[in-house]
């Protein structure tokens, strides 16, 4: 497979174990990731590198309740400064939701997952995904 034709995600999350555990999932769908323990660490990399700011991942998945940032808020910068997000492509993960977030979530276009519960349920996401392409 050309690299182009690769799908690419993003997966943020302060948890390590976690955070691998998601981007070993994803990796395991044939997609290449790169993951970040804040979303700073991405936004700076951001600033620093014009072509990553370009390129729009297949996936991005984020925890919500990160050190610096919601993931909600997270979504909500990257639109502010003019990021292109993949259109039903985003997921927020969380182990505490409650209704304005979901609704936040929502607005914004996100799929919402419960935390330690959705590796299977974003590997269904995924592949309900593709299959609608």
């Amino acid at each position: 497979m050309d690299l182009q034709d690769s799908e690419t995600a993003l997966v943020f999350d302060d948890d390590n174990f976690f955070r691998t555990l998601l981007a070993d999932t994803l990796a395991g769908l044939g997609i290449e990731v790169k993951s970040y323990p804040t979303h700073a660490q991405f936004l700076s990399q951001l600033q620093e590198d014009a072509v990553a700011a370009e390129r729009c991942p297949d996936y991005i998945l984020t925890d919500n309740q990160m050190p610096e940032m919601t993931g909600i808020e997270f979504f909500n910068h990257l639109q502010e400064i003019g990021y292109r997000l993949p259109d039903h492509r985003l997921a927020i993960i969380s182990g505490r939701w409650d209704d304005a977030d979901l609704e936040r979530a929502e607005r914004l276009g996100c799929r919402t997952f419960q935390k330690y519960n959705s590796p299977d349920q974003i590997s269904a996401w995924i592949k309900e995904v593709r299959s609608g392409q």
